[in-house]
Order: structure tokens, then sequence, then C-alpha cells
């Protein structure tokens, strides 16, 4: 059995490339998660088990227009080089 950060990694991982491939070929994506996720309502709707999560909707489509800009850090506000 694979341990379940390596899987919840590898499924990060994935979502990303989903995400990525869908930019690429000009379609808008979204990525949506928490709470709603655990409710029972949801688990029963995807026969999840005892052990089992969800770990995100993922929503694609054509975009109507493009995104607001919105104020983003600079690296340096949230980096740093070790041993300095």
């Amino acid at each position: 059995e694979v341990d379940l950060l390596e899987r919840t990694l590898s499924a990060g991982c994935a979502v990303q490339n989903l995400l990525l491939a869908a930019t690429a070929q000009g379609y808008g994506s979204a990525l949506t998660s928490g709470k709603g996720l655990k409710a029972t309502a949801v688990r029963d709707l995807f026969g999840l088990g005892p052990g089992e999560h969800a770990v995100c909707f993922v929503s694609l489509g054509t975009p109507t227009r493009a995104p607001a800009p919105r104020a983003r850090p600079e690296p340096e506000d949230f980096t740093r080089v070790l041993g300095r």
C-alpha cells in the first residue's frame, strides 16, 4: 500500500497538471475544496467509503471574460536564502 502522504501529493500534482493543460488549451479552470467535500451527501453521491476522501472539485470551461488582475506578493516577501 502506498503511504497516504504520497498519494495525497500525487493527487495534488495530477490536479495541477490538469489545470495547466486546460489553460494551455485555452480553457478556464478552477479548483474548489473545503468543508463541502466532507458532507455526507457529497460522500454518498461519490460512493466514498470510510478511509476515502474527495480531494477537490475541478471546474473546466470556456471563459467569457478575462480574470480581474490581482495584487501578487513579491517573492522576497515570503522566501529567503538559507545561510544569510
